[in-house]
């Protein structure tokens, strides 16, 4: 098969579309990645050497239409991703074939794409994060153009249970036409290991862009319980600074009160990502909304346990008592004891990681996911 599939740089995204890709090319498909919003297509590593980059590049307009914060730009914003989408698409047919495009929801016009046949994957659009964590700043049309997308669509499938069974309340689409196709992990990426040496230092890591939404502001407000238990307690923050940054950390915890024991290595390579989760004691993702977790996904394909928040996806496959630790939305007193009693059980923590490992290879395992989503895409093309 010939396939496109479109991304974005960073992120879960970004880590489905290269990872499915790679297994796809491997597998003798051809495979192009079109990065939305790139103005040059991103040099890739090694490993992905094997797909076709493109940079799809929406109108100058759009930047200064979003400045602007009008109530429906959103709304022309999914139209112009959609029209460049289809522009790199429609090049890449025209010049080498193409079946299908796989895209995101967050895109609108099915009219757009010019015929060119194109699959739906529900992954987390910035509209349905919003709409499911209740602050309702996107207008309830989108839900509708959604629908609409996704009903033209040659098929749908999403990354959860739960954010299917979301997404068909909100845009009206029959559940029966969304079919559940897990992130794919390549274990090969996740070898055995043994788990840290148990006793202080502790390190603990989470992973994802510092707001609100990812939890950080929970996981600050515990830390003092943490610390006066466990002093040498370190947290390791892996993503971009967001709207719960340095500043707000800094301001919630100053700098006395830290004393080095928050450390921010940002946005940092795959490679150094998974390198960090072995020596981790125990993955933190107090997130108050996830449409699937790949996050907390890979640290248990790591054999790490995890603590996390018992919301949206993750009791799919966090087990509380199991695999790890599940606690109540925003309670920092519940993460602080969760985490304090990892620490101290560290029977606990490698029980719970071996668990988690073996159910995450079950679930996740992408010699298993890809081929049934191979399945699918064969069943109407």
């Amino acid at each position: 098969m010939k396939i496109a599939i479109v991304s974005s740089r960073g992120g879960g995204l970004d880590t489905y579309a290269l990872e499915a890709g790679h297994w796809l090319t491997r597998h003798g498909h051809t495979v192009h990645l079109i990065y939305m919003g790139e103005q040059t297509p991103p040099p890739l590593p090694e490993r992905y050497a094997a797909l076709h980059v493109h940079a799809a590049r929406p109108r100058k307009y759009l930047y200064y239409l979003s400045r602007l914060r009008l109530p429906y730009a959103s709304i022309i914003a999914q139209y112009e991703r959609t029209r460049a989408v289809a522009q790199v698409a429609s090049a890449i047919r025209s010049a080498n074939g193409l079946d299908f495009v796989e895209i995101p929801e967050g895109y609108a016009g099915a009219r757009l794409m010019g015929g060119i046949p194109f699959i739906v994957r529900l992954q987390g659009a910035e509209w349905a994060i919003r709409r499911y964590c209740e602050d309702g700043t996107y207008p309830r049309i989108i839900e509708s153009l959604q629908g609409r997308m996704m009903l033209a669509a040659q098929q749908r499938h999403s990354v959860s249970m739960a954010y299917a069974t979301f997404i068909a309340g909100a845009c009206r689409v029959p559940p029966r036409l969304i079919d559940l196709i897990r992130y794919p992990i390549d274990f090969a990426q996740f070898p055995q290991r043994e788990p840290p040496p148990n006793g202080p230092p502790y390190h603990l890591a989470t992973v994802g862009r510092l707001e609100r939404r990812k939890g950080v502001h929970t996981l600050i407000a515990a830390l003092p319980k943490v610390w006066a238990a466990e002093p040498e307690t370190y947290v390791h923050f892996f993503g971009k600074d967001g709207s719960f940054g340095r500043p707000q950390i800094d301001a919630a915890l100053p700098p006395d009160v830290q004393r080095g024991r928050l450390i921010f290595p940002g946005f940092v390579s795959r490679q150094q990502l998974i390198d960090q989760l072995y020596r981790t004691h125990v993955y933190v993702g107090p997130t108050r909304f996830e449409t699937s977790g790949l996050h907390l996904q890979e640290a248990m394909s790591a054999g790490r346990p995890v603590i996390a928040t018992q919301v949206s996806a993750l009791p799919e496959f966090i087990r509380h008592q199991e695999t790890g630790w599940l606690v109540p939305l925003d309670d920092a007193d519940a993460l602080a004891d969760a985490i304090i009693h990892a620490l101290r059980h560290p029977e606990e923590r490698e029980a719970y990681g071996k668990a988690g490992r073996e159910l995450a290879r079950r679930m996740f395992d992408i010699d298993t996911v890809m081929p049934q989503q191979l399945a699918l895409y064969g069943r109407d093309f």
